[in-house]
């Protein structure tokens, strides 16, 4: 992931700062709490999941976007917690964001079978050319787009990426 200060993110995302203060840099990304480290970003998206309050004081400038902050009221001090009107909205203002960051080719391929084949294919004719960033394997599963999204960085020159139908 190409690292991100708070305040650019925020721009992007129409969120409002209502508790900490400060412009960390972020390094990740998620929407999964589990996944939180030091200097990421936490989208949280479903208001019915548990989480463990200890992860956030476990780790060093977290912030945490929400369209439900009572939620968050008491996971620390140093947790900077980010409201916006609509997670869901907010989150794929993020995504957008990131990704017109990059002038470079996306490539999707999606279909009901040969994808993993065909990404394949093209990656190995781009590398010749280009830097580029893929999905692993045939690991396609949408809840890995994210990540692969946040794979591209400075370095990448174009980006190949299998999608199920």
């Amino acid at each position: 992931m190409k690292s991100l200060y708070l305040q650019d993110i925020l721009a992007a995302i129409g969120g409002t700062v209502i508790q900490g203060s400060g412009n960390p840099l972020i390094q990740d990304v998620t929407y999964r709490p589990k996944k939180i480290k030091d200097q990421t970003m936490l989208f949280y998206r479903y208001n019915d999941m548990k989480i463990d309050r200890k992860l956030f004081r476990k780790y060093k400038s977290v912030v945490v976007v929400t369209d439900n902050p009572d939620y968050f009221q008491d996971v620390g001090k140093d947790v900077i917690l980010i409201k916006v009107p609509n997670i869901e909205e907010a989150y794929w203002k993020f995504v957008n964001y990131y990704r017109h960051l990059f002038d470079i080719p996306i490539i999707g391929i999606t279909g009901t079978c040969g994808k993993t084949t065909t990404k394949e294919m093209v990656k190995h004719i781009l590398r010749k050319y280009y830097k580029v960033h893929s999905t692993f394997l045939s690991n396609n599963q949408r809840s890995l787009n994210l990540k692969y999204l946040l794979g591209i960085d400075d370095e990448t020159q174009a980006a190949v990426f299998e999608m199920p139908v």
